[in-house]
């Protein structure tokens, strides 16, 4: 039985449970870091100022993060140019992490 069809079987969750898990990379941890420092949800834009690093390589890592449940969406703010933007927080598995 191939993983798709697994996938299709089981629930997202489960689905999710047979991925390997994330080896996390420097660009991982900055997030972390970040979102631990700051002490409160975050834009991806925010996340860019926060951590110096290029928006096209923080939200491909923060998806990552997203979907191995270390970061969750908590709410959403304006930009200053009024765009909607999602605030990303740390679950309780993120803040673990971060803080070692």
């Amino acid at each position: 039985m191939t993983e798709e069809y697994q996938g299709s079987l089981l629930g997202d969750e489960e689905a999710i449970n047979l991925e390997e898990p994330l080896t996390l990379t420097s660009r991982h941890w900055s997030i972390l870091a970040a979102l631990a420092k700051a002490r409160r949800a975050m834009t991806d834009d925010e996340l860019v100022v926060a951590t110096g690093v290029n928006g096209n390589s923080i939200r491909p890592r923060r998806g990552e993060l997203v979907k191995h449940k270390y970061v969750e969406a908590a709410g959403s703010s304006r930009t200053p140019s009024g765009r909607l933007a999602t605030r990303w927080g740390l679950t309780d598995k993120g803040l673990e992490t971060a803080h070692g």
